[in-house]
C-alpha cells in the first residue's frame, strides 16, 4: 500500500508534533511554514511551562481547575481528552529530544541558558528531533492561500513557494497549525505574522470559528516607549512590585495575595485591572529590590539584553494581547468536520473556555498535535 501524504500547515510546536507523529504512523509528511521551521512561531516565544496532570495532580483535578478558569464555557470532553492524552503525548515530545522537568501541577522545560527564552530551546530541540524522522519534508518560505477540498474531503493545499510561485501539493490528509490571531492588536506579545491566517483558511473551506470573541491578554507586557512589546517573563520574585503613577503597591491596593498565582488562574480580570489603573497614570512594574541572585537566573536573565536600567527604574507595563480562545471544532482524533482536515494548536476550539489556564497553550500544542498526526 502506497504511503500517505500528509500536508502540515504552520511548523510551531503544535505543527511539529503532527508531523512527527503523522510520519511515525508511515505517513510522508510536508510540513510547511511561511517563515522559519519552528523560529518562526509564538512556541518560540513560550515561557516553557506546560499544563498537565502529574503524578501528584490527578487528570479529575487538572480538568475542574481548566472548567474553573474557562468560566465553564469549555469543551468537557475535550478537555477531559486532552488530560487523558497527556502521558503519552509528553512522552512523544521527550523522544524529540525535548526534556522536561515534572512540577506539582505542570512541567517546565529544561533550558541550560538562564538568558535564552526556554522556547527557543524547545523548539530549537524540537527542530532537531524532526531531522531524525524519515518521512517528513520541511518547507520554510510557503504560503498557504487554500485548503483544497471538493467539499467531501480534502484534496491538499494551494498556495505560493518561496519564489511567489503558485503551486498546489496533494495530500489525502491537511493539518491546520497555523497559531493564532494575537498580532492583529495595537499591543500584543505574539510574533508579528500572528495574524489569523488559520482561521481565515479554515472559514474559506467552510468550517465555522467558535467564541472568537474570547481573547485573553497577559497583563504583564512592556509598555515602555522604545522597548519591545514583550511579556516580563514570570515566575516573579517576592520582590517584584505593581505599582501606579503615585507609587502606590497595585497588588495590595486591590487584594491581589500573589502574582504569580493571578498569571495562572485570573488573567482576564486582572489584565482588566491594570487597565483601568492606566486610565489615571503609567502602571509600572518595579524590579528594583530583585536580589543579585535572580538577576542571574532565568527568567530575569532575559531582561539583561534589553537596554533599560530594570535593576534601578520601574518599567511601564501593560496587557498584550496574548491568546486566542476560539478556533474550530475537532472530534477526538483531531479531525474538523471536514473529512481529511484535522487542527491543532492555538486554532482550536474548546479547551480554553473564556480564559486560558497559564500553560494550557503548550500542553494544547504537544496533546492535540500528536493526536492530529
Amino acid at each position: 500500500m502506497a504511503e500517505k501524504r500528509v500536508v502540515v500547515i504552520g511548523a510551531g510546536l503544535a505543527g511539529m508534533l503532527a508531523a512527527g507523529a503523522a510520519a511515525e504512523g508511515g505517513a510522508a509528511v510536508t510540513l510547511l511554514d511561511r517563515g522559519a521551521i519552528g523560529l518562526g512561531s509564538n512556541s518560540a516565544m513560550a515561557n516553557g511551562m506546560l499544563a498537565g496532570p502529574t503524578s501528584n495532580y490527578p487528570p479529575d483535578k487538572y480538568v475542574e481547575d481548566t472548567m474553573a478558569i474557562g468560566n465553564q464555557l469549555n469543551r468537557r470532553s475535550y478537555v477531559e481528552r486532552v488530560a487523558a492524552a497527556v502521558p503519552a503525548s509528553y512522552r512523544f515530545l521527550a523522544g524529540l529530544g525535548v526534556e522536561l522537568t515534572e512540577g506539582d501541577n505542570s512541567y517546565v522545560v529544561r533550558s541550560p541558558q538562564f538568558n535564552v527564552i526556554r522556547g527557543v530551546n524547545m523548539v530549537k530541540d524540537a527542530v532537531q528531533g524532526l531531522k531524525g524522522l524519515a518521512g517528513v519534508q520541511r518547507r520554510a518560505g510557503f504560503w498557504v492561500l487554500e485548503i483544497l477540498n471538493d467539499g467531501d474531503r480534502v484534496l491538499g493545499v494551494g498556495g505560493l513557494d518561496k519564489q511567489g510561485r503558485p503551486e498546489t501539493i496533494a495530500a489525502e490528509a491537511v493539518i491546520l497549525a497555523g497559531g493564532g490571531a494575537g498580532a492583529v492588536y495595537a499591543r500584543n506579545d505574539n510574533m508579528r505574522s500572528m495574524l489569523g491566517q488559520a482561521y481565515y483558511l479554515a472559514a474559506r473551506a467552510g468550517l465555522p470559528l467558535m467564541d472568537m470573541e474570547f481573547v485573553q491578554f497577559y497583563p504583564v507586557v512592556l509598555a515602555e516607549p522604545g522597548l519591545p512589546s514583550v511579556m516580563i517573563y514570570p515566575r516573579y520574585p517576592a520582590e517584584a512590585r505593581v505599582i501606579d503613577a503615585a507609587g502606590e503597591d497595585l497588588l495590595a491596593k486591590h487584594g491581589v495575595a500573589d502574582l504569580n498565582q493571578a498569571i495562572i488562574t485570573m488573567r482576564d480580570s486582572f489584565s482588566a485591572l491594570l487597565y483601568q489603573e492606566a486610565q489615571a497614570g503609567p502602571v509600572k512594574m518595579d524590579l528594583t529590590r530583585v536580589t543579585d541572585e535572580d538577576w542571574r537566573s532565568y527568567p530575569l536573565g532575559l531582561l539583561s539584553r534589553m537596554k533599560f536600567d530594570f535593576r534601578n527604574q520601574p518599567v511601564t507595563i501593560g496587557p498584550g494581547a496574548h491568546f486566542c480562545m476560539g478556533g474550530v471544532a475537532i472530534d477526538a482524533q483531531g479531525m474538523t468536520d471536514l473529512p481529511g482536515l484535522f487542527a491543532c494548536g492555538e486554532a482550536v476550539w474548546g479547551l480554553h473556555g473564556a480564559n486560558r489556564r497559564g500553560g494550557n497553550a503548550l500542553c494544547e500544542c504537544v496533546v492535540s498535535g500528536y493526536l492530529a498526526g
